[in-house]
C-alpha cells in the first residue's frame, strides 16, 4: 500500500478495498485517490477477491468501502438485475436497506456483452439495434466465446426469447479477445461478441444497440458503510463517477490488462486528465 498514508492525517480515515481483476482495481483506485486528494486518510487493500469475499469484509467492518458492479452485487444479494441502470440501482438500494451499507450513484460505464459489426455492414443491412440485426442474422456469420450458444446473455435462452438471433453460422472463437476482434476486421465473421468495457474494440467496429435491455446494467458503484457515507464523501465520489464512461473504463482496463500498467498510476492519470476531484 504505497499510497496508503500519504494523505493529510487531519481528514477522516477510510480503509478501501478492491476486487481482484483490473477493471475493479481501477474503479476502487479512482475513488480512493479522489478522496485522498480531498484530505481523507486512505488505507488501500488491493486484489482482495471476488464479491463473495469482499462484501462480507465490508459488512464486518474490516473495510469501509470498495468498488463493485451493481448487477453483480444485486445477484449476489439474491436479486435479479434487469433493464436500465436506474432500475437495477433502485432494486439494489432496496436490498441494501437496513444492512448499514449504501451504494454511490452508478457510473455510466458498462462492461457487458456487446454485439459488434463493422460500420459498412451496419450500413449495408441497416443495422442499428439488435432487433434490426435479427432480421439480417440468417445472412450473417457470428463469432464469439466457445460457450456463447448456451449462455443466456450471449446467444442462449434469454437472448432467444428477446431477439431470436439465428445466424447463418456460429464460429467458436475466444472470450472477448483478439481472435474475435481480428476475425471481425478481416471479414471472417460479420458479427462479433466483445466486452464493451474490457475488450480491444477494433477500428471501424460499431456496437449494435441492445434495444430490449438483454444485458443487465452492471454499472460501477462504490459501496460504503453508512456511518462513513457523509454527504461530503458521496459528493466527491459521485462527481468522479460521472466521468467514468464506458470509453474511459475501456481505455484504463486495457492499459492494465495489455500494457501491464499499475492500476494506481492509471487511476491517477484519469483523475488528472479530468481535473478531478
Amino acid at each position: 500500500a504505497s499510497m496508503a498514508s500519504i494523505a493529510n492525517a487531519a481528514g477522516p480515515s477510510l480503509t478501501i478495498g478492491a476486487k481482484n481483476f483490473s477493471g475493479a482495481q481501477i474503479i476502487s483506485q479512482v475513488w480512493s485517490q479522489a478522496l485522498q486528494k480531498k484530505g481523507y486518510s486512505i488505507t488501500f487493500k488491493d486484489q482482495i477477491g471476488p464479491t463473495e469475499v469482499v462484501y462480507p469484509a465490508l459488512k464486518s467492518g474490516q473495510l469501509d468501502a470498495y468498488g463493485d458492479y451493481q448487477g453483480t452485487l444485486l445477484t449476489y444479494l439474491g436479486g435479479t438485475p434487469s433493464g436500465t441502470s436506474q432500475q437495477v440501482y433502485k432494486e439494489l438500494t432496496a436490498k441494501l436497506a437496513g444492512t448499514g451499507i449504501v451504494a454511490s450513484t452508478p457510473a455510466p460505464a458498462l462492461d457487458v456483452n456487446g454485439f459488434y459489426v463493422l460500420a459498412k455492414t451496419a450500413k449495408k443491412y441497416n443495422i442499428k439495434t439488435l432487433s434490426d440485426l435479427a432480421k439480417s442474422a440468417p445472412k450473417l456469420t457470428f463469432g464469439g466465446p466457445q460457450e456463447c450458444e448456451v449462455r443466456p446473455l450471449c446467444l442462449g435462452s434469454t437472448e432467444q426469447q428477446l431477439y431470436g438471433l439465428k445466424f447463418k453460422e456460429v464460429k467458436k472463437l475466444d472470450t472477448g479477445g483478439p481472435i474475435t476482434a481480428s476475425s471481425l476486421t478481416s471479414g471472417d465473421i460479420d458479427v462479433g461478441l466483445l466486452f464493451t468495457g474490457s475488450s480491444e474494440i477494433p477500428k471501424g467496429a460499431v456496437l449494435v444497440t441492445d434495444n430490449k435491455n438483454l444485458q443487465p446494467a452492471d454499472a460501477p458503484v462504490l459501496l460504503i458503510r453508512k456511518d462513513k457515507a457523509t454527504p461530503a464523501l458521496l459528493s466527491i465520489v459521485n462527481g468522479v463517477s460521472a466521468k467514468l464512461t464506458t470509453a474511459a473504463y475501456n481505455t484504463m482496463s486495457l492499459q492494465v490488462q495489455n500494457q501491464k500498467l499499475d492500476p494506481s498510476a492509471v487511476a491517477a492519470t484519469f483523475l488528472k486528465q479530468n481535473k478531478l476531484p
